[in-house]
């Protein structure tokens, strides 16, 4: 037999018909009926409150489960890795033995195989579920990003360089998109990633050993798309990580918190995508710091990257349109960047934030722009919680200057990643208007101000009408700044609920 037909064969292979059947008999679980999923490398048992996965014999080279022993150990490091996200989920590798009469979760002797043992919980409420029923909410997003954030800072470090695991990712995406695909993609966009990819690889392979030495690689779940998250209440929980090939799982955390903006991007929810991406950028380094934001060059290699997964994915279960489409959001995520600065002005409630999330999916390439809200950093400098009211001494003029310069380091590594930036502050002074357009001069990048306005009813009901945001502004504040002498404003004057298409049109 040829080795490709050996290949062929070890991807094939399954379990004893015998095992499978005794596992999907109601009466092996007290007479209750069993749901059976089978995936390319696994059989899942779902049983009343139970969950129990099975490892297939199969040997794909980036995932070997063809002896028992490497079923075993897989099972092994899969139970211990997802109990660092979902512990009460799961709860053990249990033995299945042969007996004269079949098979029994108890016996003697050696194993014949192993079990996951699982709690279960409601399909409903995994994300990829809840975004096809269009019951996915941004909010969910955020706390989805916050949960991987957390996840990642607790994450064990690995000694790892910056691009081993990136060099290993594009080969097995060209081998197996050529493999699985081969016959129905585009041959031209094939070659045209590989290409670009390993291009881009040159490029920021300073970047990623830099990031390396910076204590960035680290061992993560791996496959942080929508199918592998589920809300429960408030809180979203991570589970089913990769254990079964350290090359995949010892990475960049932008590379693994990529695959869950791609999957967003890929499904048109842009603006979920958005508001995952500002709030774990939040929430990595506790406020938006330069060393995150340098990082944010690496994150179109890493998104396309994901996406090419999911196209030779597709292209193995004979999804021919979607392996096809998955395929030009790889290449189109290496497009060059054409990063933009926006910098918005507007008195207490004018809805300067509001305005910063509508626009900002918009302004970039999904997941979109970077918002700096001055609010948020001032609050992160004090090293106090976002809606812990400061004192009034944090809002002194040279505790201003502050936030805005310490702002503007940020944006102008934003903008050094590629990355387009919004500027959420007040703005009141015209030296702050003028400091944001001398700063996208000295980037390179087109400019655009807007100062949002309001009637005074107006902006006293939306303060008034706040609950735990992370603004201290109240009714006092306002009426200060209504008397305050704000100079020309030479920026484009808006309400926060105008219309943006076509805003940014030009330059």
């Amino acid at each position: 037999m040829s080795p490709a037909a050996n290949a062929k064969a070890a991807a094939r292979a399954d379990l004893d018909p015998a095992l499978l059947a005794f596992l999907h008999h109601p009466a092996t679980h007290g007479g209750a009926p069993v749901q059976h999923i089978e995936t390319h490398g696994a059989h899942v048992f779902l049983v009343g409150a139970r969950a129990l996965k099975l490892k297939k014999p199969v040997d794909f080279g980036y995932m070997d489960f063809s002896t028992l022993e490497k079923r075993k150990a897989c099972l092994d490091n899969e139970l211990m890795r997802n109990r660092r996200t979902a512990p009460d989920i799961y709860r053990a590798v249990v033995p299945i033995y042969r007996t004269p009469t079949g098979f029994s979760f108890a016996g003697e002797g050696p194993a014949v195989e192993y079990a996951l043992d699982m709690a279960r919980f409601d399909d409903a409420c995994v994300l990829a579920r809840l975004a096809e029923n269009d019951a996915l909410t941004p909010i969910a997003a955020e706390a989805a990003a916050r949960m991987i954030a957390d996840v990642h800072r607790r994450a064990p470090l690995v000694a790892r360089d910056g691009i081993s695991g990136v060099e290993f990712v594009l080969q097995s995406n060209a081998r197996l998109l050529r493999q699985e695909g081969g016959s129905f993609l585009d041959p031209g966009a094939l070659n045209a990633l590989e290409t670009t990819s390993r291009a881009e690889l040159a490029r920021l392979t300073p970047l990623l050993n830099a990031r390396a030495r910076a204590g960035l690689i680290r061992q993560c779940h791996g496959d942080l798309h929508l199918g592998n998250l589920f809300a429960r209440g408030d809180e979203v929980i991570a589970f089913d990580c990769i254990e079964f090939n350290d090359a995949m799982t010892e990475i960049d955390l932008y590379y693994d918190v990529g695959f869950f903006w791609m999957d967003l991007t890929a499904r048109g929810l842009v603006d979920h995508a958005n508001r995952a991406l500002n709030a774990y950028l939040e929430q990595i380094a506790e406020g938006a710091d330069a060393q995150a934001l340098d990082g944010l060059a690496a994150l179109p290699l890493f998104i396309s990257m994901r996406a090419a997964v999911r196209a030779h994915v597709s292209a193995a279960q004979g999804r021919a349109m979607a392996a096809q489409q998955y395929l030009d959001l790889a290449l189109a995520a290496l497009a060059p960047p054409t990063p933009r600065l926006v910098a918005l002005g507007g008195l207490s409630g004018s809805g300067k934030s509001t305005f910063a999330r509508r626009i900002a999916p918009r302004l970039d390439r999904s997941p979109g722009a970077v918002i700096l809200r001055s609010d948020a950093l001032r609050k992160r400098l004090w090293g106090v919680a976002p809606t812990q009211i400061l004192p009034a001494e944090a809002y002194r003029p040279d505790e201003s200057a502050r936030v805005y310069e310490v702002m503007s380091a940020h944006a102008r590594a934003a903008l050094r990643a590629g990355r387009s930036v919004v500027l959420d502050a007040a703005h009141l002074r015209l030296p702050e208007r003028q400091a944001a357009a001398q700063l996208a001069e000295e980037m390179g990048v087109p400019f655009t101000g807007i100062w949002l306005e309001a009637a005074p009813a107006v902006l006293a009901d939306r303060i008034a009408a706040r609950r735990g945001d992370v603004s201290d502004a109240d009714l006092a504040v306002l009426s200060q700044q209504l008397s305050f002498d704000i100079g020309p404003i030479h920026w484009g004057r808006l309400s926060s609920d105008a219309a943006i298409e076509g805003l940014f049109a030009q330059n």
